[in-house]
């Protein structure tokens, strides 16, 4: 009988930083700086997800924009973050994560239910889930 395959919610990270369209460029670099991630959830006032923002969403802005002195600490989140974004409800299959990041190429996936966002999956997640469970699934 095969296994059944291991839902989002048993590897994302459940405790994870978000952002405010408000917040500044400045403060989401440190975030992403500090929590050693790649991209954070943004959300609004209601704490519902409008967007997110990526270290690559920064990186491009800061390269093709001159900035005037201090500009990280006006410009927002809102002037640079991806509206439209993908997520995971949290009952995908891992298959269907893996399958998910490849399609895409997206280096992480909010997961939300409903409209509350729960979680988090990064690449690095994925990898750290294989790398630590590859045994039980061979045998799968």
């Amino acid at each position: 009988m095969a296994r059944k395959l291991p839902e989002v919610t048993e590897f994302m990270r459940k405790d994870f930083p978000t952002l405010f369209p408000w917040d500044t460029i400045k403060k989401s670099y440190d975030t992403l700086m500090d929590h050693n991630i790649r991209a954070l959830p943004v959300l609004d006032g209601e704490e519902k997800l409008i967007g997110i923002i990526s270290e690559r969403d920064i990186v491009r802005y800061r390269t093709r924009n001159i900035l005037p002195k201090h500009a990280e600490f006006y410009v927002t989140v809102s002037d640079l973050m991806t509206e439209d974004v993908n997520i995971f409800s949290p009952d995908i299959t891992l298959r269907e994560a893996c399958e998910r990041f490849v399609e895409t190429n997206n280096n992480q996936f909010p997961v939300v239910d409903g409209e509350e966002v729960v979680g988090i999956v990064t690449q690095a997640d994925l990898l750290r889930y294989f790398s630590e469970n590859l045994d039980d699934l061979m045998k799968a």
